[in-house]
Formats: structure tokens, sequence, C-alpha cells
């Protein structure tokens, strides 16, 4: 956690270049592949429990990782270190998750409804899916409330 946010702070202006990133992150999954597998085999349970869900899809994350989407809003993001970002509802629900010891303060935008994790065992697993289903179940339910589409005025 201490690596990532170090990157994060002093290398922000790096993250723009569009490969660096991705390959930082690919160098993660392989360091953690290789050297800590047995963290790699909860990433991959954490990868096949959430995108066994019907309205959750995949893709890559623009600053590296799995990043995971309702209704085309992020939910959440791995990185290959085993940090995974959840993006909560509100502040106020962040906070409860750090107040019951679920998630820590986001590594690059404390204060806010991001929330991150650090997955080292599958101990950790049960709460990292509970606050995914939270954020998905989320943008689920907005998109189900008849909300009109947004609309310019011109």
């Amino acid at each position: 956690m201490r690596l990532l946010r170090f990157l994060s702070q002093w290398l922000s202006p790096v993250r723009y270049v569009i490969p660096l990133p991705q390959l930082l992150d690919a160098f993660f999954w392989l360091h953690t592949f290789v050297f800590y597998r047995h963290i790699f085999q909860v990433l991959e349970a954490l990868i096949r429990a959430i995108n066994s869900w019907q309205e959750v899809h995949w893709t890559l994350h623009r600053f590296g990782g799995i990043e995971w989407q309702v209704n085309g809003q992020e939910i959440g993001h791995l990185h290959g270190n085993g940090v995974l970002d959840v993006r909560l509802p509100t502040y106020e629900a962040a906070r409860q998750a750090q107040k019951l010891g679920l998630a820590l303060e986001h590594h690059t935008y404390p204060g806010s409804a991001w929330v991150s994790l650090c997955l080292q065992s599958s101990a950790e697993l049960p709460a990292a899916i509970a606050l995914l289903q939270q954020a998905a179940e989320n943008f689920s339910a907005s998109r189900n409330q008849n909300t009109p589409p947004c609309v310019m005025i011109p």
C-alpha cells in the first residue's frame, strides 16, 4: 500500500502517459504471481466472484488493473499488488466501512466515497465482496428509478 501511495503521489504526472500505468500494474501482477502466489489466488477468487454477477462488466482500468462497472459506472478496480479500490455510494458509507475495519481511506482520494482494501488472504474476501456488492447495488438501483436522462439545454 505504501508503494502504491508513493507512486500515486510522486509520479502522478506519469499516469497520463498512456502505457506506463498499465505496464507498472502488469509488473505488480507478475510480481504477485511469482512471489506471492497465495495473494494471487485470493485475487483470482475475487475476480471470479465479481465477474459472475449479472449486471457487472469488467474492463481494463485506465491506470492499470481490472475495473468493474455497473451501467457504465465504475464500482471498483483491483491492482496487481492486491489493492482493491471501491467506490461506495456516499462519503458516510465510506467512513462507516473504515470505522468497522472493513476498508482503509483511499490511497489517492482521501475524504471521498472511495475506499481501499489490501487483500492479503482469503479472510479479506467477504469484506471485499460485500463492499463491491454495496457499490454495485447503488448503480443498479439508480438505473431502475426511472430517472430522466441528462438533457442539454441550448
